[in-house]
């Protein structure tokens, strides 16, 4: 999640929907006695408990937050696929569902165009084997391209409207610069590359020192042979940097409402509980320190899916304001005793909550 710290200086229990109201900013200016602390760190929540009345809270929470935060609509498991496919469709299912599907009200959708290049490169794409590794890099080049140019398809058309009024406007085009100012914007419209800013986080921040789209897809192409384990975290990863690059800095000093990434049945579907497992590697891995996390939340019946390590015991409902508290000043203790060497073990970023 996104809270270093959150606490009740009243004193007064909050129950798991008013946390949940905060950690989201859903109530933003409704604060009241809940106080932030947004320092770098991530957290999981896990609510468990008997599937029924839990699938009922998990609707009811999807119900009252359309349209207000960007959360995806859990889709159901399709057969017919192994595992490692499944989790490629379920986090698909995720994008689509928490960008066009999840989008707030007369606010722009978040776009994935880093994870749809991953996806494409590391499961989509097939080279031609007669063909020379140039020309597979090329192809694999342009189905890079196309991918995140449909990624993006709607962003622009919504933008046009807005802009259009304001370049046919006879006040802007007569007085501003003769039509000068009109003209650069559709210069720089006609030289918008889409595929540029995620070509320039895999060259720079994901492969350093791939200063080349060409370079890029290299190595994009040498991690198809690594196992299924390291290509579902870089579909993560890419994930959490496309949410990270749709809160800009205007978004971020505005309070924007953070992303809801719901994850049901972790105990029973496999490829939920290996993208939550994903998830909080990521965080401890190379999305450690991204401005902006989504706010995770993934159920079980109880103790049907403990995190892999680093397991705490659950907490109850009235207590999740503390324990995430807690949870962050534990992790900040015991990274001061790694630093000095000492074999401490980091608790979970996973909160279970009874």
């Amino acid at each position: 999640m996104i809270a270093d710290s959150l606490s009740d200086d009243s004193g007064v229990r909050m129950g798991l929907d008013d946390v949940l109201a905060y950690l989201t900013f859903r109530e933003r200016f409704a604060r009241k006695r809940v106080r932030f602390e947004r320092r770098s760190g991530a957290l999981v929540l896990q609510v468990e408990g008997a599937p029924a009345p839990v699938r009922q809270w998990l609707g009811d929470l999807l119900r009252s937050y359309r349209g207000i935060v960007p959360v995806n609509n859990p889709s159901d498991v399709p057969a017919g696929h192994d595992e490692e496919g499944l989790v490629v469709e379920q986090l698909q299912a995720m994008t689509e569902g928490c960008g066009y599907g999840g989008r707030v009200a007369h606010g722009l959708p978040i776009v994935f165009p880093r994870f749809a290049a991953a996806r494409t490169a590391l499961y989509e794409w097939q080279p031609v084997p007669t063909q020379s590794h140039p020309r597979q890099i090329g192809d694999l080049k342009r189905q890079i391209r196309e991918a995140i140019t449909e990624e993006r398809r709607q962003t622009l058309p919504e933008l046009r409207p807005r802009l259009n009024p304001l370049l046919d406007d006879p006040y802007f085009s007569e007085r501003m610069g003769g039509g000068l100012v009109g003209l650069i914007l559709k210069v720089i419209n006609a030289c918008r590359f889409p595929h540029h800013r995620t070509v320039r986080w895999y060259g720079t921040r994901r492969f350093p020192r791939q200063r080349t789209f060409e370079a890029v897809c290299e190595e994009l192409e040498r991690r198809r042979s690594e196992p299924a384990a390291a290509k579902q975290l870089l579909l993560v990863e890419a994930l959490l940097a496309d949410i990270d690059a749709h809160y800009g800095v205007l978004r971020r000093l505005n309070r924007a409402r953070r992303p809801v990434l719901l994850l049901p049945d972790v105990d029973t579907v496999p490829a939920r509980r290996t993208i939550r497992d994903r998830l909080i590697e990521a965080y401890d891995g190379e999305s450690r320190g991204l401005r902006v996390y989504p706010v995770v939340i993934t159920t079980s019946q109880p103790g049907g899916a403990p995190p892999t390590a680093g397991a705490k015991p659950p907490v109850p409902v009235d207590g999740l304001a503390e324990a995430i508290g807690g949870r962050f000043a534990e992790r900040a203790r015991v990274a001061e005793d790694r630093s000095r060497g000492l074999p401490t073990p980091l608790p979970s970023r996973l909160v279970q909550v009874v």
